[in-house]
């Protein structure tokens, strides 16, 4: 994972680092499979960022009831 400056010691780069390591340490329950009925990923950065963006209607811009 690079950001547009392709440096190793920006935020995004160290973050997706991090979770490469934490991943690598979950090796005890990887190929273990796990069931659920329903999962759902809300992200506030992301409903954040729609809501500032321009280019949508107020219709589209309906994350949190969609979710």
């Amino acid at each position: 994972m690079a950001y547009h400056d392709n440096s190793p010691e920006n935020r995004v780069f160290k973050d997706v680092a991090e979770v490469g390591e934490i991943l690598e340490s979950l090796s005890a329950v990887a190929g273990t499979i796990r069931s659920a009925d329903v999962a759902i990923l809300y992200d506030w950065e992301n409903n954040r960022d729609l809501n500032d963006a321009w280019s949508y209607g107020l219709e589209t811009k309906r994350y949190i009831q969609r979710v």
